[in-house]
């Protein structure tokens, strides 16, 4: 039984649209039908074959959003049992279920991340894949069409086309590099007790990490949106993380001598330069950076990448590998990972802020001085070196940049 309504109310034939009852209808096709005739939906659309299940769960209705070769349609749906409904029925590759509040959120690109994770958390939303979201802020980012000549829309074209082979190429070599995390934990097993966890945990999480970002940067490479959106900036910096780290278990010695183990890391320490290079500059020519802003990029990266270390390391000072819990590490490692990551994703997101450029500094300056208290009273660990000489160079060209821009 086919459960599609007759859905030939195309305003584009000068059918009225207010005449239908369905509010979330009427809503969908006033927004989305002037699509088929935007030069910019019709480039980045014109290779895209995919349908997404809106479903409202307020009673506004069912409907199949179809992206086809450069065109859009909806399809209106019967809301019958949950059978049909259902991915094998329709054919449909994402859905999304939400009350007709948020998709007109969407719509208006007043939904934020926490937002969508309030959202998220208490039952409000529910969809199969992050990219059906993605998907519709960035057909509904298209009615902005003033902000750009078509000969810029054009080359950002252009430049995403070429540049998401790269990305492409570089996320299954981010993959590989996972593999080859997942073999130095198993190879790890033959060394003794401490440095056999402390490598093996590290490889696991890292594999962890790389195996599960690798499959959405190709998921959202398919369709030419990895550019636009945060992943390759968290890709960097675990790439730059993964760098660090292995090359701290080497200077220290972890692997004890294990020559297969040491070239292995050395490997994926190449693996993580090309993908780092891949990702970073992909990025800072999408968005037409000047020197400066290159500069702070990085910091960027490495404010995030210090961070998301400080928290993993939270598991080795929890006393898994020494036997012992290390409490002053533990509170500084909790209090400054949480605060650096935070930061890390405001400094790129609220450029203009000297406020939050202030605060920023502070507190990156105060992680960093104690980081050197920690190493003067306590101990002198490879890692707090190379920290706080990465500390030492991200203030320096925070402080540049806060001086210049401001």
């Amino acid at each position: 039984m086919d459960i599609r309504k007759n859905s030939d109310e195309n305003p584009s034939k000068g059918q009225s649209l207010e005449t239908a009852a369905n509010k979330f209808e009427v809503f969908l096709k006033k927004i989305l039908y002037p699509l088929n005739s935007n030069e910019k939906f019709m480039r980045f659309a014109q290779d895209l074959d995919f349908k997404i299940l809106l479903h409202t769960s307020d009673g506004h209705g069912a409907f199949l959003l179809i992206i086809e070769k450069g065109t859009i349609n909806i399809e209106s749906l019967i809301e019958g049992d949950s059978d049909s409904l259902k991915k094998k029925q329709l054919g449909w590759d994402q859905k999304l279920i939400a009350p007709l509040s948020i998709f007109k959120k969407l719509s208006e690109g007043t939904l934020d991340r926490s937002d969508l994770m309030k959202k998220l958390f208490f039952g409000k939303i529910n969809f199969s894949g992050i990219l059906s979201i993605k998907i519709l802020r960035k057909l509904f980012s298209f009615f902005d069409a003033d902000l750009q000549s078509i000969s810029s829309i054009e080359q950002k074209h252009s430049f995403i086309k070429k540049n998401t082979k790269k990305i492409s190429t570089a996320s299954k070599i981010f993959f590989l590099a996972g593999i080859l995390h997942v073999i130095i934990g198993i190879l790890a097993l033959r060394l003794e007790l401490a440095p056999a966890i402390e490598i093996l945990v590290t490889a696991l999480i890292f594999a962890f990490l790389f195996l599960v970002r690798s499959r959405k940067l190709l998921k959202l490479s398919k369709y030419n949106l990895t550019l636009e959106t945060s992943v390759i900036i968290t890709s960097a910096t675990i790439t730059f993380l993964n760098c660090i780290t292995y090359f701290i278990l080497m200077m220290w010695g972890v692997a004890q001598g294990k020559l297969y183990i040491n070239i292995l890391m050395i490997i994926v320490i190449f693996m993580n330069v090309f993908t780092f290079y891949i990702f970073f500059t992909s990025k800072i020519r999408f968005e037409a950076m000047n020197t400066l802003e290159k500069f702070d990029y990085l910091t960027v990266v490495m404010i995030r990448g210090l961070g998301l270390g400080y928290i993993l390391y939270l598991l080795a000072y929890m006393g898994f590998i020494t036997g012992s819990p290390d409490y002053e590490m533990l509170i500084y490692n909790t209090i400054f990972g949480i605060a650096l990551v935070i930061y890390g994703e405001k400094l790129y997101k609220e450029k203009t802020s000297k406020e939050v450029q202030l605060r920023a500094l502070i507190v990156i300056n105060l992680a960093f001085t104690l980081k050197i208290v920690l190493i003067i009273f306590f101990s002198l660990e490879p890692k707090f070196i190379i920290q706080s000489v990465l500390f030492s160079v991200i203030i320096t060209i925070r402080v540049f940049y806060l001086l210049t821009v401001f």
